[in-house]
C-alpha cells in the first residue's frame, strides 16, 4: 500500500523494490491474502512522490528511487 512504500522510503537510503506475485487468485498456499496488480504498484509509485518505474517479470516490481 502507499503507507507501506512511504515508511520503506522514510527508511531506505535511496531506493525501494518492492516485488509481487501477479495472480488472479491470492494462494493461500504461499501465505497470499490478497492480490497485487501492475494498477496498483503504479498507484503505489505515483504516491510516493518520487521517480519509480514498474516492470513485469516473473511477477511484478516496483522501484522508487528516493531524490
Amino acid at each position: 500500500s502507499t503507507q507501506v512504500v512511504a515508511e520503506a522510503l522514510r527508511l531506505a537510503r535511496r531506493r525501494v523494490v518492492v516485488a509481487v506475485p501477479l495472480e488472479d487468485e491470492p494462494d493461500e498456499t504461499y501465505g497470499h491474502v490478497r492480490t497485487v496488480s501492475l494498477d496498483d504498484l503504479h498507484r503505489w509509485g505515483r504516491g510516493s512522490g518520487c521517480a519509480y518505474d514498474v516492470h513485469e517479470f516473473h511477477g511484478g516490481w516496483l522501484v522508487v528511487d528516493k531524490p
